[in-house]
């Protein structure tokens, strides 16, 4: 079975919980690929100082 693919959109100071705490939830699901988007692969701020690195860009879902 396809795995299901889920992105989230990371911009300049993201709430870190939304981000995440759906990601936590959402990872769960067994059989899904989750990818942290942004313009760039360059560290993203959020609002709580935690700066994840994006996994994709825009270039790169859009490509699949």
């Amino acid at each position: 079975m396809e795995p299901i693919h889920i992105a989230f959109l990371l911009f300049p100071n993201v709430t870190q919980l939304d981000l995440t705490g759906s990601a936590q939830v959402l990872s769960r699901l067994g059989n899904a690929k989750i990818d942290l988007v942004a313009k760039t692969r360059a560290l993203v701020s959020t609002d709580a100082g935690l700066d994840p690195l994006p996994t994709a860009t825009f270039a790169d879902v859009n490509s699949t």
